[in-house]
C-alpha cells in the first residue's frame, strides 16, 4: 500500500512540473498547437492511461489513450513533413496499444515502447520547429518550443529502459543547459539544436 502512495506521489509532482510548464507558455502562441498548452495533453492523457491500466480500469484507459491520439493529431497540424511521418507511426502503435486495451491483452512492455516512442517523435517535431525559429531570428519561440521538447523528453523516460533511458537524460540536461545560458545568438542556437535533433534521431530511428 505504502509503495502505491509514494508511486502516486511521484506521478503527481511529475505532473504538476508539467502544467507548471503549461503554465509559463499558454499565452505565448494560442493558434500553434505545438506552442502552447496543446504540447502538454499527450504527455498529461498517456500518464493517465497507464496509471489506469494498472488499476485495470479499461474503459477510462481507452478514453485517455484516444484523447491523447487526438491531441497528437491536433499538434501534427503545427509540424514538419519528416516529423509528421514518425509521429503517423506512432500514432499508429498507439492505436494498436489501444487494440491491446480492448482485447484486454494489454502487455505492459507495448504499452512501454509506444508511449516512449510517441514522446521522443514529439520532441523531436519540437526541436525542428525551435531550429527553424532560430534560423529565422526568432529566440524566443525557439525556447518556447525547446521548453516544450524538454517536457516531451522528460515524460518520455518514463517509459523507458537502459541504454534509452541514459541517452533522454543526457539530452534533456544539455537542453537544460541551453534553456538556462545567458542571451545567445540564433545561429549558436540553432546549431545547438541541429546537434539535438541527430542525438534524436539515434532513438526515434533506432
Amino acid at each position: 500500500m505504502s509503495s502505491k502512495i509514494f508511486q502516486y506521489a511521484g506521478t503527481l509532482v511529475f505532473l504538476i512540473s508539467i502544467l507548471f510548464v503549461v503554465g509559463l507558455f499558454t499565452q505565448t502562441n494560442p493558434d500553434h498547437p505545438s506552442l502552447n498548452e496543446t504540447s502538454a495533453e499527450p504527455d498529461l492523457y498517456l500518464s493517465n492511461v497507464r496509471h489506469y491500466a494498472k488499476e485495470q480500469l479499461a474503459e477510462r484507459s481507452l478514453y485517455h489513450l484516444d484523447k491523447a491520439i487526438e491531441s497528437i493529431k491536433k499538434i501534427e497540424t503545427d509540424i514538419d513533413i519528416n516529423s509528421k511521418q514518425k509521429v503517423d507511426e506512432a500514432i499508429v502503435h498507439l492505436e494498436m496499444i489501444y487494440e491491446e486495451i480492448a482485447r484486454d491483452s494489454l502487455v505492459s512492455e507495448d504499452l512501454n515502447k509506444a508511449f516512449e516512442f510517441a514522446l521522443n517523435a514529439l520532441t523531436l517535431a519540437e526541436l525542428r520547429i525551435s531550429e527553424r525559429y532560430a534560423e529565422s531570428n526568432n529566440p524566443v519561440q525557439a525556447m518556447v518550443a525547446l521548453k516544450y521538447a524538454q517536457m516531451h523528453l522528460k515524460s518520455a523516460s518514463q517509459y523507458s529502459d537502459l541504454p534509452n533511458m541514459n541517452l533522454e537524460r543526457h539530452i534533456y540536461y544539455e537542453i537544460d543547459s541551453l534553456i538556462l545560458s545567458e542571451a545567445m545568438a540564433p545561429v549558436l542556437i540553432a546549431e545547438k539544436i541541429d546537434y539535438f535533433i541527430s542525438e534524436m534521431d539515434t532513438l526515434v530511428n533506432d
